[in-house]
């Protein structure tokens, strides 16, 4: 059973175009309150919104049932808004930041995030803290992209030769025996 409030930080990252579905790509994560008892309802909910800063009260947020199905990354039920920032989709354009006040057990919790790592206190901190986030994403995806070209060069540069048969085809059919010439 859960064990804990957090608040997240998502965004859409689905890709209609792969059937690629995560509509909730995590941004980032945050303690909110400790969970006592097993029943998570909306008043539930509600109440622990008291808990978060007080610009986060503000929004109307929408409560959603739980999902219960195997895979399902909400199988209680939690409190969604999305607000005015938007986050880089994986296929290109962006999706709105979404907000969910929700539940999880503390152990997978601390695998990715800290318990003392304070909620942003202002819309201004949340907007500094996704654009930190993005530019770790882009700064990521640039050093994938430059080791992805080294690793290009290094293979086109490669004159190893295997020991074995091998076989190529193009215009004409070669077969090549590494261990004593051609055949």
């Amino acid at each position: 059973m859960p064990d804990m409030f957090v608040l997240e930080a998502v965004y859409d990252n689905s890709d209609i175009m792969t059937d690629y579905f995560h509509p909730d790509a995590p941004i980032g994560e945050w303690f909110v309150h400790p969970l006592k008892g097993k029943v998570v309802n909306e008043a539930l909910l509600r109440r622990v919104l008291g808990a978060l800063p007080e610009w986060l009260q503000h929004y109307s947020w929408i409560y959603q049932k739980g999902e219960k199905y195997s895979m399902s990354d909400h199988p209680y039920g939690q409190l969604r808004v999305a607000t005015d920032l938007r986050y880089p989709c994986s296929a290109g354009g962006t999706s709105p930041v979404l907000l969910i006040l929700g539940v999880t057990w503390q152990d997978n919790f601390k695998m990715n995030y800290s318990m003392t790592d304070p909620i942003p206190e202002s819309f201004d901190a949340m907007k500094a803290f996704v654009d930190k986030k993005i530019k770790e994403r882009e700064e990521q995806a640039q050093k994938f992209k430059e080791a992805r070209e080294r690793a290009r060069q290094e293979q086109q540069g490669a004159k190893e030769v295997v020991p074995g048969v091998l076989y190529t085809l193009d215009s004409r059919i070669e077969i090549i025996n590494t261990n004593g010439g051609e055949r």
